[in-house]
């Protein structure tokens, strides 16, 4: 959900599903990619690969150039996560979007934000305008926090005109 990477994928003569299934969901997507002939397969193809262990972005490791540079952080902030499907409504530390207290951050600040889910769903967190970095290097844009578990992030605060 809402996670993007660049891959290079390398294909052969014909047709082919590239399926996607959302973490904590029982559904999925599909794009076909045709580079040949053949026939294309239904849409409810399910790969088996998609019942294998579920790549996730803390294990992938970043190319050098990618990463953000290594440093402390200027600041911590815990960033509690909550919310309920009836009805449905998401919380950062106790309050919904626009009525909760903002982090603070001054340009070229680096701020680690420790994020805790307190729920039993799946929490995609979008910092909009901005990358960040996990513990692991890489960088993203999103990250997606499973139930009842806590992520740390260390965002750049390097695009002001976003704040």
């Amino acid at each position: 959900m809402g996670e993007r990477y660049d891959a290079i994928v390398t294909l052969k003569d014909g047709v082919f599903p590239l399926v996607a299934a959302p973490y904590g969901k029982k559904c999925q997507a599909m794009a076909l990619i045709r580079t040949g002939s053949g026939s294309a397969p239904g849409p409810t193809v399910h790969p088996a690969e998609l019942d294998g262990a579920i790549l996730e972005a803390t294990d992938l490791h970043p190319a050098e150039a990618t990463r953000l540079p290594s440093r402390d952080p200027d600041a911590t902030e815990m960033v509690h996560l909550s919310g309920r499907m009836t009805p449905y409504r998401w919380a950062i530390n106790g309050a919904p979007y626009a009525k909760n207290d903002p982090i603070v951050v001054q340009e070229g600040d680096r701020v680690r934000l420790q994020m805790k889910n307190m729920t039993q769903m799946t929490y995609p967190v979008h910092v909009h305008g901005h990358t960040f970095a996990l513990p692991n290097g890489l960088r993203n844009g999103t990250v997606l926090v499973k139930p009842m578990s806590s992520v740390s992030i260390d965002r750049q605060a390097d695009n002001p005109s976003l704040g």
